[in-house]
């Protein structure tokens, strides 16, 4: 059972150090307490595994249990219970142990069977045909008083608890999960799912989707359902290196950065409010700079701007255009998306081309060591010829040595090079994780690279262009529009600049209106997410540091001497919905258990 157990969930332990007060050497107590439950999540069965891991050889180990029926499951070493101690005879070996237990695990699981939206008992959805939805609620009833903030507050000891099931695919199709993960592969489908019952509670952060339940839902004929197998334990971010709340203060800094922006930006509105005002000032001077003009463009045809004016405008649009923040990260956002998308095809190539080259240098080697073999046998036929004929001269000797080192064939035979292929091949297998990780990250460094500088470059090339056309458009049409309303309508044009007063008027009060628009943002939208920064995070933060003192001491769930560190671990089997001629879940699991 507990091969079998290791193979569907990978063992991640965490544990704590406390001191005993008893005469004796540390060690590690590791658990592991397997749960059986029927259909609906009630539980019929609780055995605990102990492993005494002995690191320092002792004879005797002096435990503390509160197990019933204990029995030594692998070796003969004996022991003696007192009271709730228990001494082993260890003779430096690590000690083996299984008890049973009435005592509650800490998570709690209910499970709800619906069948086209009616709740039924797991009997009577048994073999039933149609929409099945299954919920599995995890409960954790592990709470502790703890001080936040100088206020004592009820909060659970955090585990994080993973679900799986399969489901076959011959009589059940549109299989979906919430909270999971979805794999088919053909013939059945895998449910994945992880929940951390208790952590939203315990955080206070309604606003964050932290799971406690999974669902899962499918169009079944005659319903069956195999055992759901559930792994918890105490979240340790120090031991999984998922500190998620490790980057807090840069989110700390970023929001003081937002902050900051958000006031250049008020004032940058208010310096646009002080131009458009000057602009509009000046406008009555363009009038008469108009009438000047108008007189020098009667009769020219040539194109309003000249190439060097049009030349400088497309260097100053040019030199202006740079990429926002913003677009940087948006375009390094899609740069990575496209990369995660082709990860497979990418880690692979990575994979293909490392196999390639450890091959090629495989057999490079190999041919060397051969030639170098060659050149020692020459050197060696060399040597001997010498030796049993001090009167050869050294041609002779050579041609001997030649000789007989041409009769070694340094090429690599077909089986020679499959051999030194498969260990290349599998040298890299073993390492394909860091081959693939650094594939990917330098994959995604030359997509966001090479990105952004096409972006740029196609930005200043579309402004540029862009700028010419507009000059040249606009300059020759005001040049035309000018030149012909001095000849045929000299007062349209003057009430048309009179209208572009009127306009910049329009504009300046706008302005005005965009200043105290800025103001209000400032003051309703970012310093609101600045207060809550600065406050919720920051709760959360100091909420998710009492919960990894949580997680750390929570290291038993029998008991543990003071002198010992713990581990513990809980898997919990719930049986599967057969048919009734079938040997029940239940009884298959009992007589596993019990060997």
């Amino acid at each position: 059972m507990n091969n079998k157990l290791s193979k569907i969930t990978a063992s991640i332990i965490l544990g704590t150090t406390l001191m005993y007060t008893l005469p004796v050497s540390a060690f590690t107590k590791d658990e592991t307490v397997y749960s059986n439950l029927k259909p609906d999540g009630e539980r019929y069965q609780t055995i605990v595994t102990t492993h005494l891991i002995n690191e320092n050889d002792e004879k005797i180990l002096k435990d503390m249990t509160n197990l019933l029926n204990i029995e030594n499951t692998s070796g003969d070493e004996t022991f003696k219970k007192e009271g709730e101690s228990l001494i082993w005879e260890a003779n430096s070996n690590d000690i083996y142990y299984k008890g049973q237990t009435d005592k509650e695990i800490p998570i709690r699981v209910k499970i709800k069977y619906e069948l086209n939206e009616k709740e039924l008992a797991p009997a009577e959805i048994a073999r039933k045909s149609g929409k099945i939805k299954i919920t599995i609620k995890v409960e954790n009833k592990e709470t502790k008083e703890v001080e936040i903030n100088g206020e004592k507050e009820k909060m659970y000891t955090p585990f994080i608890v993973a679900c799986g099931t399969s489901i076959s695919n011959e009589k059940n199709k549109n299989i979906e999960a919430k909270n999971s993960k979805v794999i088919d592969d053909g013939s059945k489908t895998m449910i994945a799912g992880m929940t951390f019952p208790g952590l939203k509670e315990s955080l206070k952060a309604e606003e964050l989707d932290i799971p406690d339940t999974i669902e899962i839902e499918m169009d079944s004929k005659e319903f069956e359902m195999n055992n759901i197998i559930m792994y918890a334990m105490p979240i340790n971010a120090k031991e999984l290196n998922l500190d998620i709340f490790s980057k807090i203060d840069e989110l700390y800094s970023k929001v003081e950065s937002l902050k900051t922006a958000s006031n250049q930006i008020e004032e940058g509105a208010k310096s646009l409010s002080e131009g458009i005002h000057i602009a509009n000032n000046g406008a009555n001077q363009i009038q008469t700079e108009v009438q000047k003009a108008i007189n020098t463009l009667k009769y020219d045809n040539q194109d309003a701007l000249d190439e060097k004016t049009l030349t400088m405008i497309e260097q100053q649009v040019v030199g202006e255009i740079t990429l926002s923040q913003e677009q940087i990260n948006m375009i390094i956002q899609n740069a990575d998306n496209g990369i995660d998308a082709q990860a497979g095809i990418i880690k692979e190539q990575y994979i293909q081309n490392a196999k390639e080259i450890a091959r090629a240098t495989a057999i490079q080697s190999a041919i060397e060591a051969k030639l170098q073999t060659k050149e020692a046998v020459k050197q060696g036929a060399i040597v001997a010829a010498k030796t049993s004929n001090p009167s050869i001269d050294d041609a002779t000797a050579t041609a001997i040595g030649e000789q007989i080192a041409n009769n070694i064939d340094t090429t690599l035979t077909e089986t020679e090079k499959a051999n030194i292929i498969a260990k290349a091949d599998s040298g890299v297998e073993a390492q394909r994780n860091q081959i693939e990780t650094k594939g990917i990250a330098s994959a995604k460094q030359i997509a966001e690279q090479t990105a952004l500088k096409t972006a740029e470059e196609t930005a200043k090339t579309a402004a540029k262009s862009i700028s010419r056309q507009v000059a040249v458009q606009v300059g020759n049409s005001v040049k035309k529009e000018a030149t012909k309303k001095v000849i045929n309508q000299m007062t349209t044009l003057n009430e048309g600049l009179n209208q572009l007063s009127n306009g910049l008027e329009q504009l300046d009060n706008g302005s005005i209106t965009l200043v105290e628009g800025t103001h209000k943002f400032n003051e309703s939208g970012i310093n609101v997410i600045y207060n809550y920064a600065n406050n919720n995070i920051k709760n959360i933060s100091t909420r998710a540091q009492k919960l990894q003192e949580l997680a750390e001491e929570y290291d038993t769930f029998t008991q543990i001497s003071e002198e010992s560190t713990g581990k513990v671990k809980f898997i919990t089997i719930v049986d599967g919905i057969k048919k009734e001629k079938d040997i029940t879940s239940q009884e298959k699991t009992e007589e596993k258990t019990s060997k």
